[in-house]
Parts: C-alpha cells; structure tokens; sequence
C-alpha cells in the first residue's frame, strides 16, 4: 500500500499509463512537425520554381522587346539606303546587297531590300492587260480555266463598274452575294495581298502559288514591271501574254528571249545583285527579228524608275538569343511604310 492508500502495483500501473499517454502525444508533435516541415518545403520548392520561372518569362519578354527594337533600327537603317541609291552615289537605284548585317551593342539585324516593281502588280491590270495575269496563273501551274477566272474576278474585284469583265469567268455582287456567308465585291484598288483570298476562284494554294510574283504597290497607276529585278517568271509571262501578236514560229521565242535578257543583265560574272549588272538594252541582245518584235511589244510596260520597296528584317537579342521578324514595303518618294506586319 502507498500513503494514498492504493497498492502500488496499481500506482504503477497508472504510471505507465500517464507515461504512455505524454510519449504518445511526442509522437503526434513529432509527427505534425515533420509534416509542417514538408509542406513548407515544398512551398518552399515551389516559390523557388515559379519564381526562376518568372524570372525566365521576365528575360524572355525582355528579349522579344529588345529584338523588336534591334528590328525596327533594321527598318530604318533600309530607309537609308533606299534614300541614297541612285542619288548621290550613281547606282542603279534597284540594285542593293544581297544581305545587310548590322550589331547594335547587345544584338543585331539582317536585312534585305526587294524591287517591288519586280512583280506584277494587280492593281495595274486592266482589260487590255490581264492576259498577262492569265499567263502568270498558267506558268505556276494552274488549269487554263481556274486561271482566267481568277484574272477575271481580280479584274472584276477592283474595277470601279459592275459589269462583268468576262461573261464567263468574272464576278461581281452577284457571285459574292450568293455565297453561303455572303459580302459585296470591292469594286476598287486591293489594299493588300490577303485581300486576294476573298476574290472568286482564289484558296490557300492558288494563293501560296501566285503570291511570290504579284504586288498590290502602287494601287494607282497602269501595269509595269522592271525588266532588271523582275524573275524569270515574271518575264516569261509577259512575254507569253504578247506572243499570240507575232507573226511566225513563237515555240522557242519567249524562251529564248528571257534567257537572253535574264544573262544579259547578270553582267560579266553571271551574278544578279553584283556591281558589274548592267541594263538590258535591245541593241545589246542580239535578238532574232522575231525576238526583237516580241520585245518591242514588251516595251510599253517596262519600269525604269522603282517607287516601293519589300524590306525583310530580322532582329535579335543575342544574349537571349530572341529575334522578331518584320516585312514592310516602303515608299521611295516619302520612305513611308505603306505597309508592314510582324511576322
């Protein structure tokens, strides 16, 4: 018996039972601790990843800012040299370097300059003229009769009047009106090249066809094209538009024709884009009398002059290695971007 007068097995028997009950409630902190441990842990994880991820987004965004500064400084840089040439240096003013590098402290841009006048210009095309449209079409590939109606409704879409250009291959609100989501035609210049989807007869694979050789600059004006910067392509087509005029064998004339032309301007060392390209001129050909013909019918829509510019620009972040991308086409008289995107 103990002074409380209970046995003393029974007072450590209570003991034990007290005891187990502290050591029991150690466990449950022990425990509790631990797992208040773990969760700040990985908060702690955690806070530590997103914030090295908004670190990364941070620089990222800061790059792409950057690059498109370094780009914009490639915009005006191609200003510049499109101001000088032919000015006050006595180059032909079509004639630019094939690529243009610049660093700018943290980064750089590359550039090029592009003849605009190269390419055959919708909005020059009228009714005496769209044969030459017709050719391009049948020279990238495309059938006879999907070719004129796209000519046609181009013709159609940015002609002023509401009479058919071609009884069977133009468009006007009739057509479009009656598409499942209907709109009206233009009826006045293109704006742009994208506008060429909505004409009739044109989907995404006419256009990525036709779209390397056709321009929307100047939108007032008649049709002409430099015979210096224009493609091969481009020359064959009109050429081809013209053919039908000839009186003799025109197989190999249209032919044989660019190939002198296209060599001829090349210079010396066979090399576009160089400083010995020269100036086709007739006398300097060598043409046959059929080819001389051909080309005197090609005369009246030769460009001489170019008045707009593509400008292609990639600039970069080179410590981010972040770049943006920009295509513009710039008015000679003024260096006004009449139109740019980001690409």
């Amino acid at each position: 018996m103990n002074f409380n007068g209970c046995p003393i097995n029974q007072g450590r028997a209570r003991w034990r039972v007290f005891n187990s009950g502290r050591e029991h409630q150690k466990g449950v902190v022990a425990l509790f601790v631990v797992w208040v441990l773990t969760v700040l842990t990985l908060l702690a994880l955690s806070l530590g990843r997103r914030t090295a991820l908004e670190t990364q987004l941070t620089s990222h965004e800061m790059g792409r800012i950057k690059a498109r500064y370094y780009a914009w400084a490639g915009i005006a840089w191609a200003r510049e040299l499109i101001s000088r040439r032919g000015k006050d240096t006595g180059e032909r003013p079509w004639v630019f370097p094939a690529r243009v590098h610049q660093i700018i402290g943290e980064g750089d841009f590359e550039l090029r300059v592009q003849d605009e006048s190269s390419r055959i210009n919708l909005n020059g095309l009228s009714s005496r003229n769209v044969r030459v449209l017709v050719a391009l079409l049948l020279a990238v590939g495309l059938d006879p009769p999907k070719a004129q109606t796209i000519a046609y409704a181009v013709l159609d879409w940015k002609d002023k009047d509401t009479r058919l250009a071609h009884a069977d291959f133009g468009a006007e609100n009739p057509f479009y009106e009656n598409l499942e989501m209907p709109y009206r035609g233009k009826n006045a210049p293109l704006e742009n090249m994208e506008e060429l989807l909505l004409v009739k007869g044109v989907d995404a694979e006419s256009y990525a066809k036709i779209k390397p050789y056709v321009t929307v600059y100047p939108r007032t004006g008649s049709l002409r094209v430099n015979f210096e910067t224009a493609a091969p392509l481009v020359l064959k087509a009109l050429a081809n538009a013209f053919k039908d005029e000839l009186h003799g064998e025109t197989r190999h004339t249209v032919e044989r024709l660019v190939a002198k032309m296209v060599a001829y301007r090349a210079g010396e060392d066979r090399q576009e884009g160089t400083p010995d390209d020269r100036v086709i001129e007739r006398a300097a050909l060598d043409l046959t009398r059929l080819q001389r013909n051909l080309f005197v019918r090609l005369a009246p829509y030769r460009l001489r002059v170019p008045g707009y510019f593509r400008v292609h620009v990639k600039g970069t972040d080179r410590d981010r290695n972040v770049s943006c991308r920009i295509k513009a086409v710039i008015r000679k008289r003024d260096l006004r971007l009449v139109a740019w995107e980001r690409m």
